[in-house]
């Protein structure tokens, strides 16, 4: 079981570092807008995926929209939103598997302790 539990840990923690990294930055930069000026900045729509925000018909897109977007999965289209859900759901899980296999350490370590004594 440890062991499954350590390898569950370990490859959802490599699968998901750069979702979750971009989870980290996206949030700080939409948290401190003002500060960043993102109202007053665009993005050029060369730099975004195609077919986002068709309904938009600039060639630019405010900066806070798209990093809102990009936080959130929406940039991505319908697809983006349950990949971030997909990527919650495994951050949990990693979480739930860190703290079962720190229970697991701490039970075997006071059983090894007390036949010690």
């Amino acid at each position: 079981m440890s062991k499954i539990l350590r390898a569950t840990h370990i490859w959802l923690g490599a699968l998901l570092t750069a979702n979750f990294i971009l989870l980290i930055l996206t949030g700080m930069v939409v948290q401190h807008r003002a500060f960043f000026r993102l109202e007053e900045r665009t993005i050029s729509r060369r730099w975004l995926p195609a077919g986002y925000r068709p309904q938009d018909p600039d060639t630019e897109i405010r900066a806070d929209i798209v990093f809102t977007d990009l936080h959130s999965g929406r940039i991505f289209g319908a697809w983006g939103p349950l990949v971030v859900d997909a990527a919650a759901a495994g951050l949990l899980s990693m979480i739930l598997t860190g703290f079962v296999m720190q229970l697991i350490y701490r039970c075997r370590n006071k059983q090894h302790n007390s036949q010690l004594y």
